[in-house]
């Protein structure tokens, strides 16, 4: 689908059957199917259950595979398809099995050295920024100090954050935009709150055939939120997702590339280049223009947390949950005993999240190592790849080589 375009008929028949899914699993369950939908708008039906969203789908890839083209990603997404329904019935594969089929990519276990050593740019990090406050002593990445870095960080106002988020947008995107040239209007993505328990801090969703961008902020008890993380995450939602999807879009809309293209949902394999472009951007991006050094400190525990949860996510599904409990307790200094247990809790458990929440550590690993030692010609060389369309994760990796 990255390089050839679907028949019409079989391009249409792709969107109308995830778009039927989606309205059947909202009315009956509250899941939600599509997250980003750029196709054009018609009129479709729910459809009467999964299993008749099982028959299409499977009818469907059938026809791929017999076509003359392969279609990799298209096939992908279906095989990935099936195996969600199946896990929403109830069905539990082993969890290599589940990660491939679902998100394309096998698991890999993270080394403990380059787990330290993200460790140790921690507390260099810690150590700039407390230096620079007057009287305080050096704040370092280990669990004594976890109250002093809460009060130190904590952010007291949520209400203030929708206009902090817009301060960084129009920090950011403008820097963005001159390296794309991607037309984008900012007016479009509109905040609201929401207190779902749920790993996501933000989550962002769209149907831009509509001209709708939605980004939600959770304020739910299991999150606190730290001063440096509207920056943060305005590099990943807003530069990241929301600029890459107005993107596709665009293209969709040209007609360069076939509807389906648009149609995005988190147990898919484009989730690879999804998020570890939108988590890759914050090392990158800031290129002349500066980070706070609040947010320098929450890159360096993000990176950090994502690699042990890499590891975590595979012991908790493996070895089991109080496994991977203890594996993250040792290495997470500034995690709480209940955010780890209900990060394990969604990661063994959940449906969705048990295969979509182990993509962000293993593609921001493999999208530093693909820009890693390239000029900064040929590094926007390559992200524009990404921002121009969707691509299988070894299509991706082959273009890093």
């Amino acid at each position: 689908m990255s390089s050839d375009r679907l028949p019409t008929e079989v391009d249409i028949r792709l969107v109308d059957t995830y778009r039927a899914w989606h309205a059947m699993e909202q009315a009956s369950s509250g899941v939600e199917i599509i997250d980003f939908d750029l196709a054009q708008p018609r009129t479709v039906r729910p459809a009467q259950n999964r299993a008749q969203i099982a028959r299409r789908l499977s009818d469907l890839l059938q026809e791929v595979v017999a076509s003359a083209s392969p279609y990799p990603l298209v096939q992908q997404r279906l095989k990935a398809s099936l195996a969600y329904l199946r896990a929403l019935e109830g069905e539990r594969m082993e969890i290599d099995d589940y990660i491939r089929v679902t998100l394309g990519i096998s698991p890999v276990v993270i080394r403990e050295e380059e787990i330290a050593a993200r460790r140790e740019a921690i507390d260099v990090a810690l150590h700039q920024l407390t230096s620079l406050q007057r009287g305080e002593a050096p704040l370092s990445f280990r669990c004594e100090d976890f109250p002093r870095f809460q009060s130190l960080f904590r952010y007291p106002n949520p209400g203030n954050l929708p206009r902090l988020f817009e301060l960084y947008r129009d920090k950011w995107l403008p820097v963005l935009l001159a390296r794309l040239k991607t037309p984008f209007d900012p007016s479009m993505v509109h905040i609201e709150f929401a207190s779902e328990d749920a790993y996501w801090k933000n989550w962002i969703s769209g149907n831009l055939s509509q001209q709708q961008v939605l980004l939600r902020i959770n304020y739910h008890p299991r999150h606190t939120w730290y001063q440096g993380a509207p920056e943060t995450l305005v590099l990943h939602e807003y530069c990241g997702h929301a600029v890459q999807m107005a993107s596709w879009f665009a293209r969709i809309s040209r007609g360069e590339l076939s509807e389906f293209s648009g149609i995005l949902t988190v147990h898919f394999p484009d989730q690879f280049i999804l998020e570890g472009l939108a988590e890759a951007l914050i090392h990158v991006l800031p290129n002349g223009t500066a980070l706070e050094p609040e947010a320098v400190v929450l890159k360096e525990l993000n990176d950090h947390s994502m690699m042990v949860w890499n590891n975590a996510h595979l012991i908790a599904n493996r070895e089991g949950s109080a496994h991977a409990a203890a594996y993250a307790a040792r290495h997470l200094a500034f995690s709480s005993v209940s955010t780890i247990q209900a990060e394990i809790r969604d990661r063994s458990q959940h449906p969705l999240f048990r295969t979509y929440q182990y993509v962000y550590g293993i593609a921001l690993q493999a999208f530093l190592a693909a820009l890693r030692g390239l000029s900064d010609e040929k590094r926007w060389d390559l992200l524009r790849r990404v921002y121009n369309g969707p691509m299988m994760p070894d299509e991706f990796l082959a273009l890093g080589r």
